[in-house]
């Protein structure tokens, strides 16, 4: 085996010296591609480095985008990349302002791209417009989406302590002005019944979990059949203003992964051992659910191509506004929070925050007065609320 010192050195301590006069007498090369400040200077370097990061940050951005965007429909790689997109969005703001602040020109790269991603994703983020200040028309009708998560949160309370926590849900519910259409996932009969009971509905129907309460007689029913799965989609034909209208209350497959991942980031086991197996089994899981996701979000959506009546669809898609699945959803209807939501809109509260999985979607025919998102300690799902009015013909 030859020397494994630099020419000219024969040991380490021979190497190391020649690496310190190469520190006081650097040469044109090396000042070619190092930064030119003393080395003395750990604030500049700090900044070099931090400089560096943000470009870093930047590319890999761009090729995230680009996966999500150019990968084909039935691609796992866009769908794994769009999950953690819309962090990475929300982080060009850090970017541009660390970027502005170091006098780089990565900060304009972080706020363009910011404010091009929102216009390539729209549904990440909404700006509150002035109110009209008008009067909400007698016409309308409020419909609210909740994943009540079985409502655990109520359930798993003390026996004693249950009453109390049913009756302030209840309570709540009414607080929204006793909602005309309740569409609802996770839920079973012991949480559904004395929702229909103590809120008054006469009219509920439902299938697997997801279920709808109404104000109003039903004209038809039905469900869409998921296979072997405890996810599903419940259908009621309902009558307003004169006009037949379907809605529709639906929970596509859970990512499977939110336990693992909660387990991998929170319990110390980025750099464990174990850490490459958990990652392993995360991607996993998270893509055979979203496969399952597409396959549903497609027999969804055939179905409501057939439907000759106006939709409303409610429901927790699992899906973040990145994803394809949503891309696809608001090309055949309207997105409620595009059109009178505000902020971020996020709708899951746990264990990752800043995440819109729960949609109201409608037909062209609607228009959207109100779209808020009531955040509650009810479920690890907030409730979203719309308020509908028919579109000016």
């Amino acid at each position: 085996m030859g020397n494994p010192w630099p020419a000219g050195a024969s040991s380490c301590n021979e190497a190391w010296l020649g690496f310190c006069s190469l520190q006081r007498n650097p040469s044109p090369l090396m000042l070619e591609f190092l930064p030119r400040y003393n080395t003395a200077d750990f604030p500049g370097r700090c900044k070099w480095l931090l400089s560096r990061a943000l470009w870093v940050y930047l590319v890999c951005f761009a090729l995230v985008v680009l996966g999500v965007l150019l990968t084909g429909e039935e691609a796992m790689l866009g769908g794994l990349l769009a999950l953690p997109l819309p962090y990475l969005i929300y982080g060009q703001v850090l970017v541009g302002v660390l970027g502005l602040l170091l006098r780089s020109y990565s900060g304009l790269f972080g706020l363009g791209f910011f404010g091009l991603s929102l216009l390539t994703f729209p549904g990440l983020l909404r700006l509150p417009l002035p109110a009209s200040g008008g009067a909400l028309p007698d016409s309308s009708c409020v419909v609210v989406s909740y994943n009540l998560n079985y409502l655990r949160t109520v359930v798993l309370q003390p026996e004693a302590e249950r009453p109390r926590h049913f009756a302030a849900f209840y309570e709540f519910l009414k607080q929204q002005g006793s909602p005309d259409f309740l569409c609802v996932q996770e839920t079973s009969s012991a949480s559904y019944r004395p929702i229909a009971r103590d809120m008054g509905y006469a009219h509920y129907f439902g299938h697997k979990g997801t279920m709808i309460f109404s104000r109003r007689p039903f004209l038809d029913k039905g469900h869409l059949d998921f296979g072997a799965t405890d996810n599903s989609c419940t259908w009621v034909d309902v009558e307003i203003q004169g006009q037949r209208v379907r809605l529709y209350s639906a929970h596509l497959q859970s990512s499977r992964a939110s336990g693992v991942l909660a387990q991998y980031l929170l319990g110390g086991h980025i750099f464990h051992r174990n850490g490459l197996v958990l990652a392993l089994e995360i991607l996993r899981r998270y893509g055979e659910s979203l496969r399952e996701r597409r396959r549903q979000a497609s027999v969804l959506m055939e179905h409501i191509r057939r439907c000759p009546w106006p939709v409303i669809l409610c429901g927790d898609f699992n899906e973040p506004p990145t994803s394809l699945v949503y891309r696809r959803m608001s090309r055949l209807l309207q997105d409620s929070f595009r059109l009178a939501g505000s902020a971020l809109g996020a709708t899951y509260g746990s264990p990752f925050p800043f995440l819109r999985l729960d949609y109201v979607f409608c037909s062209p025919s609607f228009r959207v007065l109100e779209h808020q998102v009531l955040r509650r300690p009810y479920s690890d799902h907030f409730p979203v609320v719309v308020r509908f009015g028919w579109a000016s013909p």
